[in-house]
């Protein structure tokens, strides 16, 4: 995570390896974040079939309240992203809870699909967390 912008660089697997995002779907946030701020961003990438793909990412926060999940109760921040396909001419909402506490995402939730009901199987929730050192020598959380 870049410490300046708080905007994802790398994941890094459970083996300690980094993961490079290939496209450019990560989440973005706009910081300082409050309620009622809305962004949008347009996001490029490949869909499953390897088709470039153009996407416009647009945020909201609903509120700030306490989420509780697997790994503890955390105050977040509860957003609103809708992403809107140009390919298709369709959306997809999804609501994530960003806790500003410890600089990432605790749960994850899929709302409407294209007009159909979410896909429950593929929402998530943050198990357990740990802090570390608060940076590394590249400067990174």
């Amino acid at each position: 995570m870049d410490s300046n912008t708080l905007q994802y660089i790398f994941d890094i697997d459970p083996a300690g390896r980094k993961l490079f995002h290939l496209t450019d779907w990560t989440l973005s946030y706009d910081f300082p974040l409050y309620v009622g701020k809305k962004w949008e961003k347009m996001v490029s990438g490949k869909d499953a079939a390897s088709n470039p793909r153009n996407y416009l990412y647009t945020y909201k926060i609903l509120s700030f309240e306490n989420i509780s999940v697997p790994a503890g109760t955390f105050k977040s921040f509860k957003i609103e992203l809708k992403q809107k396909d140009y390919v298709t001419d369709s959306e997809i909402t999804y609501y994530i809870w960003f806790s500003p506490e410890i600089k990432r995402e605790v749960k994850f939730q899929y709302g409407t699909i294209y007009g159909r009901v979410r896909i429950s199987k593929q929402n998530y929730e943050l198990k357990s967390f740990k802090f570390g050192s608060k940076t590394n020598r590249n400067g990174l959380f």
